[in-house]
């Protein structure tokens, strides 16, 4: 990574590569972060969901006792989603943070660059090598988000996967409740719907972050 800043401060062309090289790796990554754009929501649809489901298998009694456990493991996911909703949210301001701030040594070093008859002065060659340091510090923190990231997008596969199994349980469970089955059903297929939605979430994440963890990983070998 050292030596992709460096060439950027050697000549226009491996400064250029290695600036776009970077702005890829911060794009990828806010997309990623789009694509959970509306997983608050979602985490709180969940919510609702399981509340009105246990709500319901109150009135049944003790017939309803397995729908209540499941609609408790229900809150235990939005519970999960939430908190990677945060940590994703704390997480994009960082990628913000760090991949701002090297762009700005990217356009720190194109301006040292042209500061025609300095080139070769001891203050000029030291300005660029604080500049070359912070570019890299930088990018090896864009690269860091990237690898968290890619960590909260299987976080939320896996929920997803756990909604699906609760959803099939709460199905299987309102064939026992005769008048009630109809409205456990549709409480069964509303969380297949929610649970889609969080699974069309982590695919799209997951190739924004695939693609992101190519072009780190580019990076990452020139250090």
């Amino acid at each position: 990574m050292r030596d992709e800043v460096e060439h950027a401060a050697e000549g226009s062309a491996g400064r250029e590569k290695a600036r776009h090289g970077v702005a890829g790796l911060i794009n990828r990554c806010i997309r990623a972060y789009r694509s959970f754009a509306a997983l608050e929501d979602l985490a709180e649809d969940l919510r609702i969901l399981s509340l009105n489901a246990e709500l319901l298998a109150g009135r049944t009694g003790d017939g309803g006792r397995a729908i209540r456990v499941l609609t408790q493991y229900t809150r235990e996911l939005v519970t999960h989603l939430k908190q990677v909703y945060d940590a994703l949210d704390a997480l994009e301001s960082q990628t913000f943070a760090a991949g701002a701030a090297s762009l700005k040594e990217f356009h720190r070093l194109r301006l040292l660059e042209r500061s025609a008859g300095l080139s070769s002065s001891p203050a000029v060659r030291a300005a660029r090598e604080r500049a070359s340091a912070r570019a890299v510090a930088n990018v090896r923190a864009v690269v860091a988000a990237a690898s968290a990231l890619t960590e909260h997008t299987r976080t939320v596969t896996t929920i997803t996967t756990q909604s699906k199994t609760i959803a099939v349980n709460i199905a299987i469970e309102a064939t026992w409740h005769g008048g009630y089955g109809q409205h456990f059903a549709s409480v069964a297929e509303t969380m297949r719907t929610y649970a889609r939605r969080l699974e069309d979430m982590s695919t799209d994440a997951r190739g924004w972050v695939g693609e992101a963890m190519t072009l780190g990983a580019a990076l990452s070998r020139a250090a």
